[in-house]
């Protein structure tokens, strides 16, 4: 557990993120991904580490240094494009006019956030330069933004849970990566579904875009 010496309040967590880019530059500085996520975040490790694998792969080259570099723009989560800022000052979302104009750059929600540890390096670095913004995952795009990476949307990261008019199959949460708003019960119970599932549902794919 790492803690540091200020509030644990919603407009801080812009702070945590800052100050963990640190640590990690400063003592895990080789460690290939990270994963940020809400405590309420379920996520099926194996299926990610299988994702992950694969995109590594996809991404790698003879030239060590050239998988390296590729490594450094990847940023995958559930993008959101073409946001503004929430004007109503009775939301925890509220930012005043005289504080920012204009749209925000896309950026990954903060549910659940998966990046190279590569990208951290380069997102302290960057950091220093971005004014903070008390939204988290805005000010990542801030800065994702300022280096000219592009977020990878991947519609397996269910930051908002599963579509509200989707019809839920039997199968469906073999198809994501992470689901947001889940109890620890819930957890629990989707650890076991998917970690051991049934015949029918073995073979299934994780859920693409449409």
């Amino acid at each position: 557990i790492i803690q540091w010496d200020f509030m644990d309040t919603f407009f801080n967590l812009t702070l945590k993120d800052v100050l963990f880019w640190d640590w990690f530059s400063r003592h895990c500085p080789h460690a290939h991904f990270i994963f940020k996520g809400d405590d309420d975040v379920f996520v099926r490790t194996p299926a990610v580490l299988d994702y992950l694998l694969a995109e590594a792969a996809n991404r790698s080259f003879s030239d060590g240094s050239r998988q390296a570099n590729k490594m450094e723009t990847f940023v995958v989560g559930d993008v959101i494009s073409n946001a503004t800022p929430i004007r109503s000052n009775g939301t925890k979302y509220y930012i005043p006019e005289s504080f920012y104009k204009g749209w925000y750059p896309s950026y990954p929600g903060g549910g659940g956030v998966i990046y190279s540890g590569s990208l951290a390096h380069r997102l302290l670095a960057v950091s220093q330069r971005v004014h903070l913004f008390p939204i988290d995952d805005v000010y990542l795009g801030m800065c994702l933004q300022r280096l000219g990476v592009y977020p990878i949307h991947h519609p397996a990261f269910l930051t908002f849970d599963f579509p509200k008019d989707e019809p839920k199959e039997p199968c469906a949460n073999h198809t994501i990566l992470l689901v947001h708003k889940r109890s620890p019960a819930e957890m629990f119970q989707l650890w076991t579904e998917t970690s051991t599932p049934s015949p029918k549902c073995r073979n299934t794919m994780l859920r693409a875009l449409t």
